[in-house]
């Protein structure tokens, strides 16, 4: 009987592999996809390389969402050719729907009877 416990022991010890790390989390990622690269710290930037470079459309999002949160920031409307008119307006003018968002949001809560928590 004990030959078989080492056995069956040194069995499971030679087949356990480590347990890899978490992926992270999707709030995580997109922080490191929207800020400028160079305000990223180094062990941010290869993670997020190591999570784009494997598939081609996850580095295509990263360039392409990078390029928009560059235009929202500096107001540059300009840049972008389809629906020229409405993209230009909502990138270079003030105006905003985030309060009619809130009040649509704050509806679908009451009819859910879920209770937004206070900020």
């Amino acid at each position: 009987m004990r030959t078989l416990r080492r056995v069956t022991a040194q069995l499971r010890a030679d087949t356990v592999r480590a347990t890899p790390p978490p992926a992270p989390m999707v709030r995580e990622v997109t922080g490191w996809i929207v800020p400028p690269p160079d305000q990223l710290t180094d062990t941010d930037r290869v993670t997020l390389q190591k999570i784009s470079d494997p598939c081609p459309e996850i580095a295509a999002t990263v360039e392409l969402t990078r390029q928009l949160a560059e235009m929202l920031v500096n107001l540059r409307g300009k840049d972008l050719r389809r629906d020229w008119d409405a993209v230009k307006a909502g990138l270079t003018l003030p105006y905003n729907s985030g309060p009619v968002e809130g009040n649509v949001n704050r509806s679908k809560m009451i009819k859910k009877d879920v209770r937004p928590r206070p900020p």
